[in-house]
């Protein structure tokens, strides 16, 4: 959402319905290795959810698809869908990555305490989850985003590890 890795000529606040941001999805390339897997935000079933939408040149059109399809498809591990995007009192279609909840990556009902661990623990083609988790994070706050939960998550990240 930060770094959506395209040319865009806007970027605007969207809300969708139905649909919750999660650590819901196993990274095993960009945020950890398959011996390893790390964490992942998708978009899951449920709530609603505050984003970003990006509007890109009729003529890139073609490009970006084929970009997003190389970056968010890698697993098959999303269900690529078109949703009505909130934007300014408006309602415009927007294509979004839709975790795919049959996938062997997605994960439900992690206890903080797991997440924590598996965020300290993992890295990928990414750099470190813990990383990942934190920049994503920060960006949400600055979006007007902050859940109780995440901020516990991070609390845990914080503190001092027993072993070292």
């Amino acid at each position: 959402m930060w770094r959506p890795g395209f040319e865009f000529i806007e970027a605007a606040p969207a809300k969708i319905y139905g649909f919750r941001r999660a650590l819901c999805l196993r990274s095993i390339v960009y945020r950890g290795t398959p011996e390893q897997p790390g964490l992942v935000f998708g978009l899951a079933a449920g709530g609603s959810c505050l984003g970003r939408a990006f509007r890109v040149r009729r003529s890139n059109r073609a490009s970006v698809l084929h970009y997003l399809w190389q970056r968010e498809m890698i697993k098959q591990a999303y269900v690529p869908t078109l949703l009505d995007l909130h934007i300014d009192e408006k309602i415009r279609p927007g294509l979004a990555f839709v975790v795919d909840t049959s996938h062997p990556q997605f994960v439900d009902q992690l206890s903080d305490e797991r997440i924590a661990s598996i965020l300290t623990r993992s890295r990928g083609r990414g750099g470190p989850n813990r990383d990942y988790f934190l920049e994503c994070l920060d960006h949400l706050e600055e979006m007007g985003v902050c859940t109780k939960r995440y901020q516990r998550i991070k609390q845990r990240l914080q503190q001092p590890r027993a072993d070292g």
